[in-house]
């Protein structure tokens, strides 16, 4: 795969909002195993899932500010380490599906 930002340059910003939204219906109901470019170039995979039965309580908190929602990063919960990660949507080299069982 090439090096740099954006492997895929053919991809119009459309293109990776329909990925994005993809990646993220896929992992409201699944452990995801996704390899990705950190910011300093390298490789991390990462199971991860955004399914409500496997995340954390939401802390409660009144001083809860509002956060600006990223459209080039997803937020995950990491299901190995236990604590919420993220990954940017172009830097996604491989994803691998783990179906769980109901």
């Amino acid at each position: 795969m090439p090096a740099g930002p954006n492997p895929r340059p053919d991809w119009s910003d459309e293109d990776w909002e329909i990925f994005a939204t993809w990646i993220k219906s896929i992992l409201r109901t699944n452990v995801v195993q996704i390899s990705f470019n950190k910011v300093d170039g390298t490789e991390r995979t990462m199971k991860c899932t955004l399914n409500p039965v496997m995340l954390p309580p939401a802390p409660l908190s009144e001083d809860k500010k509002e956060r600006k929602v990223s459209t080039s990063s997803i937020a995950v919960f990491d299901v190995d380490l236990k604590e919420w990660r993220s990954f940017r949507t172009k830097q996604v080299n491989q994803i691998k599906f783990m179906f769980v069982g109901e």
